[in-house]
């Protein structure tokens, strides 16, 4: 029997990847209506100056977003460096998400897990629901090409992003945009949950957080 929960698709991918255009593709073919909820709505919600590029480090933006340029690195490279208003603000989407879900939402979660306290966040919050967990990978030099044609996009997020963000996950499903567009992504996303697939990936991540006497509070700390 298929499960009746909603689905949540939880699309991890680094920037440029295209995971947004996903998102609206998704929604376009989903059977039944789907909330799309990204990572940056929530960052947009925050005064200004807690997102700031390259500034003091004594700053607003230290305790939410502070984006640092990585001198002498090999190719553009911003290091993203969230302070506890960004985790908080990060815990929250990720709340909102389960709170969108109980209520009978179905809903597709455009993210960028870049540190694993968000990844252990979102586990512990979501791992109860029906949650398919995808990769979304691109090859970096699209990337990069993706992020110099983006007029609101600094070159060195892609790579920032690029090495980290896999790391500690379990995909219940793969998806590569390198060479695809997103109607296509998301034809194949939607033609795999037509086989009512049983995802494991969240509660996989969940029993080896457990054996490894890792727990996140309510308030986001370890």
């Amino acid at each position: 029997m298929s499960d009746p929960r909603p689905w949540i698709l939880f699309l991890n991918g680094p920037s440029s990847a295209g995971k947004s255009s996903l998102c609206t593709a998704l929604q376009a073919c989903f059977p039944e209506p789907l909330l799309h909820v990204a990572a940056d709505m929530f960052l947009s919600m925050m005064p200004r100056c807690y997102r700031a590029l390259d500034v003091a480090p004594d700053s607003a933006a230290a305790e939410g977003f502070l984006s640092v340029t990585v001198p002498d690195a090999p190719r553009p490279f911003i290091d993203v460096q969230a302070g506890p208003f960004g985790h908080r603000v990060i815990l929250g989407m990720h709340r909102s998400v389960a709170a969108l879900a109980e209520e009978g939402s179905h809903v597709v979660v455009d993210h960028v897990l870049l540190y694993p306290l968000w990844r252990r966040q979102a586990v512990e919050t979501l791992a109860d629901h029906r949650v398919l967990f995808i990769k979304v990978s691109c090859e970096l030099e699209e990337l990069e090409r993706r992020e110099r044609e983006r007029a609101n996009r600094s070159s060195g997020y892609a790579y920032g992003s690029f090495t980290c963000i896999h790391e500690g996950c379990h995909y219940d499903f793969e998806i590569d945009t390198t060479g695809k567009t997103s109607e296509e992504c998301a034809a194949e996303i939607v033609q795999h949950l037509r086989s009512d697939p049983v995802p494991q990936g969240f509660r996989r991540m969940r029993r080896e957080l457990a054996e490894a006497g890792l727990e996140v509070s309510r308030h986001g700390k370890v």
